[in-house]
C-alpha cells in the first residue's frame, strides 16, 4: 500500500488562501474604525455644526443640533416644535460608521442611540451656542477627535485622547 501525503505545493495554496482570507477579515474589521474615517467623519461634524450657527445667523432664526451615539442632525422650529431637517444637504440626519460613536464628555451617562425628540445644542441667531464637549472615535478605542465649542459660537476640532 502506498503512502500518499501532501505536496509542498499543496501546502503553499492552502496556506496562501488562509493568508488572503486573514487579511481580507482584518481590514474589514478595522475599516469603520480607522484613523483616517474617524477624521473625516469628525471634520464633516465639525462643518455641520459651523453652517448650523452661520445659517442661524444669516437667517436670524434659532437653529438646533441633536446627536445620539450614533448619528446627528439639525434640527428646525416648525410649528409643530422641533423636528430633524427634512431637505437635503448636510444638516439631514446622518448615521455615523459602524464601529464609530459620538460622546458628550461633560455628560454623565452615555448617549442614547437615537436622535432625541428635540435637539440639544441651540445655535442663537447672535451666534451663540453654549459649550459643548463632543468626541468621535471607534467603539472601543481611547483616541479620537475632539469638538469644543464655546458660548460665543468658536468651535475647535483637535485629536483626543483618553489617557
Amino acid at each position: 500500500m502506498r503512502q500518499r501525503g501532501y505536496t509542498l505545493l499543496e501546502i503553499l495554496v492552502v496556506v496562501a488562501v488562509i493568508a488572503i482570507l486573514s487579511g481580507a477579515l482584518l481590514l474589514s474589521a478595522r475599516g469603520a474604525g480607522s484613523d483616517r474615517q474617524i477624521e473625516d467623519e469628525a471634520r464633516r461634524l465639525h462643518r455641520v455644526l459651523q453652517l448650523l450657527c452661520d445659517e442661524a445667523v444669516v437667517e436670524g432664526r434659532f437653529a438646533g443640533f441633536g446627536y445620539s451615539a450614533k448619528a446627528y442632525a439639525g434640527f428646525e422650529l416648525t410649528p409643530q416644535g422641533w423636528q430633524t431637517t427634512k431637505r437635503d444637504g448636510p444638516l439631514k440626519p446622518h448615521d455615523l460608521a459602524n464601529g464609530l460613536k459620538l460622546v458628550d464628555a461633560a455628560a454623565d451617562e452615555p448617549l442614547p442611540p437615537t436622535l432625541p425628540e428635540k435637539p440639544q445644542l441651540l445655535c442663537a441667531p447672535t451666534g451663540d451656542i453654549g459649550e459643548h464637549d463632543l468626541v468621535l472615535s471607534a467603539v472601543a478605542a481611547e483616541t479620537g477627535w475632539r469638538i469644543a465649542l464655546d458660548r460665543n459660537g468658536d468651535s475647535v476640532l483637535s485629536a483626543w485622547s483618553a489617557r
